[in-house]
């Protein structure tokens, strides 16, 4: 695990005391990928039209027992997957950006 560094491997290292944490504060009931291009919510559709058409996203979702579920959005760069913080807001930080126009 060299390549991802001493926090990943900290973390790694926690995980089976950290994952009985979760399990007592978060009771997960399924963790699924999703295509968000072809599952995407209405919520994320101006933000998918900016990134490239041929670009894969994906999402992971995670269902809680009392219904409620995370989901985050990763696209690949550089032969890895990203994680991308707030996708839905890439339109409105997009929209609010100045122009590079001269």
């Amino acid at each position: 695990m060299g390549r991802v560094g001493p926090e990943a491997e900290r973390l790694v290292a926690e995980a089976p005391t950290r994952s009985h944490e979760y399990r007592d504060v978060l009771p997960i009931v399924a963790v699924r990928t999703v295509d968000l291009r072809a599952d995407a919510p209405l919520l994320l559709a101006r933000s998918l039209s900016l990134l490239p058409p041929d670009l894969p996203v994906r999402g992971v979702v995670i269902e809680l027992a009392k219904g409620e579920r995370v989901a985050s959005a990763f696209v690949p760069v550089r032969g890895r997957w990203v994680w991308i913080w707030d996708l839905e807001r890439l339109a409105s930080v997009v929209a609010t950006a100045p122009s590079a126009a001269p």
